[in-house]
């Protein structure tokens, strides 16, 4: 091997210049996948944080509106009688007789429906029919008494019950509970 010898300088010629810049050296430019990472996690992650706050949110304000069906609903509905109105009410602890014929011209049938102790919890529906083909002249929803008996007061919607048999159905959610017939002659 031999040396190399550093090149000789003609006198008045330029000096020897480097064909590398004199620059301070710069960092190297970021790799294409790490130039935009950070801030699409930060703003992903807050924009699904919103979004989770805002779900919990809403749950926690319908669940304040919604009224709870009762998980309990006694399915034993008995009608015990038609009765006509009474004008005073009977003695503390007399039950009013069944009555199931009414003269013409009656305006208020009541109907007295024992269903135990367990109602009161929601409505039921009363159904009053007049004839065969059955027309339905009353439908109404009523919440039955927690101590199991209710008068439901039953008025046409004309001045009075027009001549007929009637039929009175109770029911819930679309099941029958009970039924009951009267006339009015």
């Amino acid at each position: 091997m031999e040396p190399v010898l550093p090149p000789v300088l003609e006198y008045g010629a330029p000096p020897l210049r480097g064909t590398i810049p004199l620059r301070p050296p710069q960092p190297p430019p970021p790799l294409q996948h790490h130039r935009w990472g950070t801030p699409l996690v930060i703003i992903g992650s807050g924009l699904l944080g919103a979004a989770l706050i805002a779900m919990v949110a809403i749950r926690l304000l319908q669940a304040g509106a919604t009224v709870q069906t009762p998980t309990h609903i006694t399915q034993q509905i008995a009608l015990t009688g038609v009765r006509p109105v009474a004008a005073a009410p009977p003695a503390a602890g007399v039950a009013a007789e069944t009555q199931v014929s009414f003269p013409a011209k009656t305006s208020v049938v009541d109907i007295e429906v024992n269903s135990g102790a367990a109602a009161g919890q929601a409505p039921v529906q009363v159904a009053v029919a007049l004839g065969d083909p059955a027309e339905t002249i009353i439908q109404n929803a009523y919440v039955l008494n927690p101590t199991g008996d209710t008068v439901i007061p039953l008025t046409p919607p004309g001045a009075a019950f027009a001549p007929g048999d009637y039929t009175v159905t109770i029911s819930y959610r679309g099941a029958l509970l009970g039924s009951t017939a009267f006339a009015v002659h």
